[in-house]
């Protein structure tokens, strides 16, 4: 989108994969958290495992969170995953930027800037819209 920055803070992969291009996630990247089913025959679960053994070997943070007998898209459980999802943003995007301020303004309370938290209020909103059209 113009005008606005195509950098990746971090990455929520929702029962995806990346198949043979698995070898292109490298040092440096955003990072990651993959929920996935491992019943899911659709992108099976090792597609999951492909991706967190890659960015272990390369140094890249990853969450893995596996829906134990869950098949693809268990949106059933949205309840069950949000919440890792809202911590693992929490953490890894505005948490980071409150850690560095904090460094550097002593114990000032940190600011979460707002552009950060209307994210993560949007995905909490289509996440919960999600889950009521299924």
């Amino acid at each position: 989108n113009e005008g606005y920055s195509s950098n990746v803070s971090a990455c929520v992969d929702l029962w995806g994969g990346l198949y043979d291009n698995v070898s292109r996630i490298d040092a440096g990247e955003p990072p990651v958290c993959i929920i996935h089913g491992t019943e899911d025959k659709g992108v099976p679960f090792s597609e999951a495992l492909n991706i967190t053994n890659r960015c272990k070997e390369v140094g890249v943070y990853c969450e893995l969170h596996p829906l134990e007998g869950e098949g693809h898209a268990p949106w059933h459980l949205i309840n069950e995953f949000l919440p890792w999802i809202v911590n693992f943003l929490y953490t890894k995007m505005i948490g980071a930027s409150v850690k560095e301020k904090e460094m550097n303004e002593g114990d000032k309370m940190p600011f979460i800037g707002l552009p950060h938290f209307i994210y993560v209020i949007l995905l909490i909103i289509l996440l919960k819209m999600v889950r009521d059209v299924y």
